[in-house]
């Protein structure tokens, strides 16, 4: 609601579309909340690879803006494929480490083809959130100390 407040003050000409992005927004978050987990369970796999595919859209189809290539411009509008991949990226990790035994290492290796495709845009933001939402996946699934150590120092030599 800041934000959107925010938004009416500096770029008035946009609140509305805004406004119609927040709700649809809100109604597909209330959709997503009905669909059964298993149905996102069942289709993890394929999403990650079709959201990993997407993200070569923009060294093909993309357009140079601010120096970077990340949005594609399809007919009067534009995306930015990282985006979309966000939220299919923790639907995988959720699903993949659920399994038993949970396969930490497997899950990083893949978390590395996203994140070196969206670091070669380049796009620190959203790579760095990639590997955020891996952390939390397997945080929350119980990876050791040790290990969740290793992977810090992996990260900080990065």
């Amino acid at each position: 609601m800041l934000g959107t407040t925010i938004l009416l003050s500096i770029a008035p000409q946009v609140f509305p579309e805004q406004w119609l992005y927040l709700f649809l927004g809100v109604l597909i978050f209330f959709l997503t909340t009905l669909v059964p987990v298993e149905l996102f369970k069942t289709f993890s796999a394929p999403l990650y690879w079709i959201g990993l595919s997407s993200l070569t859209l923009p060294f093909v189809l993309g357009t140079l803006t601010r120096g970077a290539i990340r949005w594609v411009q399809i007919g009067p509008t534009s995306f930015q494929p990282s985006e979309l991949i966000k939220p299919t990226l923790l639907i995988f990790f959720a699903s993949y480490l659920s399994r038993q035994p949970p396969r930490f290492f497997r899950s990083f290796l893949y978390l590395l083809p996203p994140t070196v495709l969206v670091l070669l845009q380049p796009n620190l933001g959203t790579a760095a959130v990639f590997v955020v939402g891996w952390l939390g996946c397997s945080l929350s699934r119980g990876i050791s100390i040790k290990k969740f150590a290793v992977f810090a120092l992996l990260a900080i030599i990065l």
